[in-house]
């Protein structure tokens, strides 16, 4: 068997884990989508999905000068 070949588990940071769970917990039945700003927008159209991901990370650092 070559390196590549072997099966590799990768542990996720117990800070990861928890914003993971929290996630979990709140995620919208409805659309299955774990993040609700991207309810009601075309998630065919990758421009407008992009664009709203920037946005909202914008707004939520406090970077947002809109």
């Amino acid at each position: 068997m070559k390196k590549n070949d072997k099966l590799v588990s990768l542990q996720i940071p117990s800070k990861a884990h928890e914003i993971l769970e929290s996630y979990k917990r709140i995620k919208c039945k409805e659309t299955l989508l774990v993040f609700s700003e991207l309810i009601g927008i075309d998630l065919t159209d990758d421009f407008l999905v992009r664009i709203r991901i920037k946005t909202i990370t914008e707004i939520s650092t406090g970077n947002y000068a809109g």
